[in-house]
C-alpha cells in the first residue's frame, strides 16, 4: 500500500525536531537551520515499485530511491552516512537508519489527510506534520497517478490559466526584487518591464509558461507536483516544485539556502500573481489578451 503515500506534502507542523536532532548528535548551528526548514515532501511510485522521496528546503534538498526490504544508502541532510532499509507494516512505511553503530526509525503513516512522520532517536521522538499540496488519485495496478487525474488538472488550468495575458498592474515589485537579492540597476529595468505571460498545456500535462519583455524573455516547461529547474530572469539558478492548491498555482522556487513563493490564481477575468520573498509581497495583475 505504498501507493497511498504518492503525492507531494508540505509542512504544518512539527513538534521536538530540535530534541530529535541533537540526539542524533547534529550541531547547534545546523539545529537552528534545520529546524526552522519548511519542507515539502514529493512521494513518486514507479512501476517495478522503487519508490522516490525528494525532501526541499531552504536549507537543503535530498532524494532517496529504493525499494521495500531492500537496503540502500542515504547522505542525510546532516550530511550522516547511513545503511537503510524501509518496511510496511499495517499501513505504517517504517525506516531504520544506522551509522556508526546509531540507529534512527522514522515512521511514515497517512490519519485522515495528513501525513505524519515520526522521528525516533533514543527516547527522543518528534512529530512532523504534512498535508497535500495536491491530491492524486492512484492506479492501484501501475502505482502512477491516473490518467484521469491528468484531464482533471488539465481542465482546470485549460480554463483558467492557459492562453496569453498582459500585465496592467504591478505593486511593490522593486521590494520583492530587493528581497530575492536583486542589485538597483537591474530592478530599475526589471520594474519597468511590462511582461506579457503565455500559458499552454499539451495533451501529457506539461505546462509551458513563456514571459516575454523588453528586459527579457524566459520560457520553463513542468508538470504539476515534479521537481524542475528554471534559470530566471536575474539569473538565478533555482530548484522549483508546482501544484494546485484550490484553484490556485503555487509555485515553491528554491536556490542557494533561500525560497520565495508564486501564487497564480484567476478570478474576475484576471490573473493575479502574488510573489513572496520573507514578509515582502508583490502583486502583479494580468488581463488576457483576445
Amino acid at each position: 500500500m505504498a501507493e497511498k503515500f504518492v503525492g507531494t506534502w508540505k509542512i504544518v507542523e512539527s513538534e521536538n525536531f530540535d530534541e530529535y536532532l541533537k540526539e542524533l548528535g547534529v550541531g547547534f548551528a545546523l539545529r537552528q537551520i534545520a529546524s526552522r526548514a519548511k519542507p515539502s515532501q514529493i512521494v513518486t511510485l514507479d512501476t517495478d515499485g522503487t519508490i522516490t522521496m525528494k525532501t526541499l528546503t531552504t536549507f537543503k534538498n535530498t532524494e532517496i530511491k529504493f525499494k521495500l526490504n531492500e537496503e540502500f544508502e542515504q547522505i542525510t541532510g546532516d550530511d550522516r552516512k547511513t545503511k537503510n532499509v524501509v518496511t510496511l507494516d499495517n499501513g505504517v512505511m517504517i525506516q531504520k537508519q544506522t551509522w556508526d553503530d546509531k540507529e534512527t526509525t522514522i515512521e511514515r503513516e497517512l490519519v485522515g489527510d495528513k501525513f505524519i512522520v515520526r522521528c525516533k532517536a533514543g527516547d527522543v521522538v518528534s512529530v512532523r506534520t504534512y498535508t497535500p499540496r495536491l491530491h492524486l488519485n492512484v492506479d492501484f495496478q501501475t502505482h502512477h497517478p491516473r490518467d484521469q487525474t491528468r484531464p482533471d488538472a488539465a481542465a482546470i488550468m485549460a480554463e483558467k490559466f492557459v492562453g496569453t495575458w498582459k500585465m496592467v498592474e504591478s505593486e511593490n515589485f522593486d521590494e520583492y526584487l530587493k528581497a530575492l537579492g536583486v542589485g538597483f540597476a537591474l530592478r530599475q529595468v526589471a520594474s519597468r518591464a511590462k511582461p506579457s505571460l503565455t500559458i499552454t498545456m499539451d495533451t501529457d500535462g506539461t505546462i509551458t509558461m513563456k514571459t516575454q519583455s523588453t528586459f527579457k524573455n524566459t520560457e520553463v516547461k513542468f508538470k504539476l507536483n515534479e521537481e524542475f529547474d528554471e534559470t530566471t530572469g536575474d539569473d538565478r539558478k533555482t530548484k522549483n516544485v508546482m501544484a494546485l492548491d484550490k484553484g490556485t498555482l503555487v509555485q515553491t522556487q528554491t536556490w542557494d539556502g533561500k525560497e520565495t513563493t508564486i501564487e497564480r490564481e484567476v478570478g474576475d477575468g484576471k490573473l493575479i500573481a502574488k510573489c513572496k520573498m520573507g514578509g515582502v509581497v508583490a502583486v502583479r495583475t494580468y488581463v488576457k489578451e483576445a
